[in-house]
């Protein structure tokens, strides 16, 4: 996507972090509604076909297409001129941010019109703030970076966003089919703590090396949580891993 769009490592950082929260806000907002909406005007679903045909208008034209400035097409001659200078990829980027603002906002009155008879708006915003802090120790590690490292490690750093939002996306959905109250302090966010912590002391750990370990880490942890939710669910479910074939009853299997 970020190849197709011709985007800056910064750019991608935007576009990343965005499609992650816009995806999890709808997951918030399923944690009170317990209807999860995917596609109404700009959610997950309308992202994904937007997705698909930025790939194909650029498998078409050559990512090149992505890179025109707005200057180029007469209909733009009475925009202001810092205008004008934008390509198109500038103007998806700032897409995604006001689609970004309006899911978060139109999630969020959800949210509260459900919660607003019972409970405080404390209450309703305590599922959206593990991300939120996510966001924020992105990017003070990015800003505060020694070694540009949006740019020298953008490929295990984008990782290490998405494994954090995916492990508390899940828990939260997790959270929501057991009935759990859902703790906004999650200990996932240690990974991202660690290095906007480096990155603001002047990065006495190599900034690369750390990332590469965190993103290691994170991804043994994310497995196993992975692994023992699903077995938690056939034992109990009664069903084979990975298979739909119902196992003998309990009280019939015989003791080895």
């Amino acid at each position: 996507m970020s190849t197709a769009l011709r985007l800056t490592p910064w750019q991608h950082f935007i576009l990343l972090s965005s499609g992650v929260t816009i995806f999890y806000s709808s997951h918030w907002e399923e944690y009170f509604s317990h209807h999860l909406v995917l596609g109404k005007l700009a959610n997950p679903t309308e992202a994904q076909c937007f997705m698909m045909a930025v790939l194909v208008i650029a498998g078409i034209y050559g990512p090149q297409i992505y890179s025109t400035q707005l200057s180029r097409f007469p209909v733009t001659a009475k925009l202001p001129f810092e205008i004008r200078q934008l390509s198109i990829s500038d103007i998806f980027i700032i897409g995604i941010l006001l689609i970004c603002v309006w899911c978060l906002i139109s999630n969020a009155i959800t949210v509260m019109n459900i919660i607003k008879q019972k409970h405080s708006s404390v209450y309703g915003f305590k599922p959206i703030f593990p991300v939120i802090v996510q966001n924020i120790l992105m990017i003070i590690w990015v800003v505060f970076s020694k070694t540009n490292i949006i740019a020298t490690g953008m490929t295990p750093l984008s990782v290490l966003n998405g494994v954090v939002s995916s492990f508390i996306c899940d828990e939260l959905v997790i959270h929501r089919m057991t009935r759990m109250n859902f703790s906004p302090i999650r200990p996932v966010l240690l990974f991202p703590f660690i290095g906007a912590l480096n990155s603001v002391f002047g990065s006495p750990i190599d900034e690369y090396y750390l990332l590469v370990t965190l993103m290691g880490t994170l991804l043994s942890v994310y497995i196993y949580f992975l692994y023992s939710v699903a077995q938690q669910f056939t034992d109990n479910l009664n069903i084979y891993f990975f298979s739909v074939e119902k196992r003998p009853p309990r009280h019939l299997v015989k003791l080895q």
